[in-house]
């Protein structure tokens, strides 16, 4: 993926390895200009559903609002 215009803030990655290889999720790094932070979770594609609360500290963790 190529674009002129990279994202400008803060990223934070989550992601399945049995769903997404880390290989692969670090591609986004060539569409952002800042340093990603990457956040593994065990399970597939819906990984979100079983770790919600987990998803949800990453999410207030990124946007300031937890530890």
């Amino acid at each position: 993926m190529s674009t002129d215009k990279k994202i400008d803030c803060p990223v934070s990655v989550l992601f399945s390895e049995t769903d997404t290889p880390l290989v692969n999720v670090r591609r986004w790094q060539e569409v952002c200009s800042r340093q990603i932070t990457y956040y593994e979770f065990s399970g597939d594609h819906f990984f979100i559903l079983e770790k919600h609360k987990n998803v949800a500290a990453v999410v207030k963790k990124a946007l300031g609002m937890g530890d």
